[in-house]
């Protein structure tokens, strides 16, 4: 009975293969960007706590002040109390930046004059210590400007949480896209479903077997989608951390770390678990 069964489920799964193949597709590009969206909303968190916690003090060299007295600034910041680390940006180091960031503008920063290109001394603190620092660098003779990453960066965290707030938007209304696939998808099998139970009537088969048929179904669907959008994950994710990465060590902060293992893990297992749900919803909502 049990063999019967299984073949049977077989059989009712090759039915519609073309269809099946495009909902497997649609399903697992929507699991795969479903997780791109949750990477980019974690990379924005990690972003957020890392920009609010960090206490950074940026004093702008003089255009006109000489290169041989900027160590000179250097060893005078770092005897300050409260100094973690200090970070000299030159020229060259600037131009490097920008040519990363806006490659399309090389050339052109290399026609600009050399004092217009600025030299700057970034400074890190302890969280209570940006004040004494801050009055101690005005007074130096050779510091232009100093800016705080609090004054610097007061608009972009509230840019931060309004992004964050449109990509969670975006992860729930793809998963909902997503149930309502799997359910319609499920429900336009009404006529196989019903054959298949009519089958397994005649076939003398108990209530719980008749549920194998349709957790096979779903398990088939389901995992081949979480297969491919968690391959896809991993092969295209790794790509994606490179160049986020990439990014954030042009800015000057630290990397971040995706988990794409146990992502993809998860992403298979919201396929398998989607598949089987949606054809045992669909089996119990059709009438013989």
């Amino acid at each position: 009975m049990h063999f019967l069964v299984v073949k049977l489920a077989f059989g009712h799964l090759m039915q519609k293969k073309i269809s099946r193949f495009f909902v497997v597709m649609s399903v697992s590009a929507i699991l795969l960007m479903n997780s791109f969206l949750f990477m980019l909303y974690q990379h924005l968190g990690q972003s957020f706590t890392e920009l609010k916690e960090a206490r950074f003090v940026t004093a702008f060299v003089k255009p006109e002040a000489d290169e041989a007295r900027v160590p000179e600034i250097v060893s005078a910041i770092e005897k300050s109390p409260g100094v973690i680390h200090t970070q000299v940006v030159s020229r060259e180091e600037f131009r490097k930046r920008f040519s990363t960031l806006f490659p399309e503008s090389q050339i052109g920063v290399e026609e600009v004059d050399e004092e217009a290109i600025p030299r700057y001394i970034k400074v890190r603190v302890q969280k209570n210590d940006a004040t004494p620092l801050v009055v101690k660098l005005k007074e130096n003779a050779l510091i232009e400007s100093v800016e705080t990453s609090q004054q610097k960066l007061s608009g972009v965290f509230e840019a931060l949480t309004k992004f964050r707030h449109v990509v969670l938007g975006l992860v729930l209304f793809m998963s909902l896209a997503l149930v309502s696939l799997i359910l319609n998808h499920f429900k336009l099998s009404t006529q196989l479903t019903v054959q298949m139970r009519r089958a397994l009537y005649s076939l003398g088969a108990k209530k719980r077997l008749m549920l194998v048929p349709f957790f096979i179904e779903g398990l088939a669907e389901g995992g081949l989608a979480g297969t491919i959008a968690a391959l896809s994950l991993i092969l295209v994710g790794s790509r994606f951390e490179v160049q986020m990465n990439h990014v954030s060590k042009a800015l000057g902060y630290m990397p971040h770390q995706y988990e794409l293992l146990p992502m993809a893990l998860a992403v298979l297992v919201c396929g398998i678990g989607l598949g089987v749900a949606g054809s045992l919803w669909a089996m119990v909502q059709t009438k013989n």
